[in-house]
């Protein structure tokens, strides 16, 4: 999508969202959520953190699977259109390294584990 520098940034969550149901929603426990949903698992560390808001960080795209009733955050993706600043890429590539760490911390806890190691790509 070179070609196209003044598609928004919704048109890309919808574009990678399809991708995203093409690839790995058939006959899964897994589905996705977009338009500035909110991550469980940072609603939890804010709480953890003593922030007076009840509210999480807003995200554009996140993976959950479904186990039973119980939703889990397995991660979040964020999206700006091709053509913003530096700036505003790094803000959002660092809004993204935190919450995918405050759920890579949720799975964690969930299943015991003590690796601390992340494991992360971009």
């Amino acid at each position: 999508y070179k070609k196209e520098e003044n598609l928004s940034e919704a048109t890309y969550i919808r574009m990678f969202s399809q991708l995203l149901d093409d690839l790995l929603m058939n006959d899964t426990s897994i589905t996705f959520y977009n338009g500035e949903t909110v991550s469980r698992s940072t609603k939890r560390m804010k709480t953890i953190m003593e922030d007076e808001s009840e509210y999480g960080r807003r995200i554009d795209l996140i993976v959950k699977s479904k186990e039973a009733e119980e939703q889990y955050d397995l991660c979040s993706n964020e999206f700006k259109k091709a053509n913003v600043s530096i700036d505003a890429l790094t803000h959002q590539q660092s809004k993204n390294l935190r919450i995918n760490a405050c759920i890579s911390n949720d799975i964690n806890l969930l299943f015991g584990n003590t690796n601390t190691r992340i494991n992360y790509f971009d």
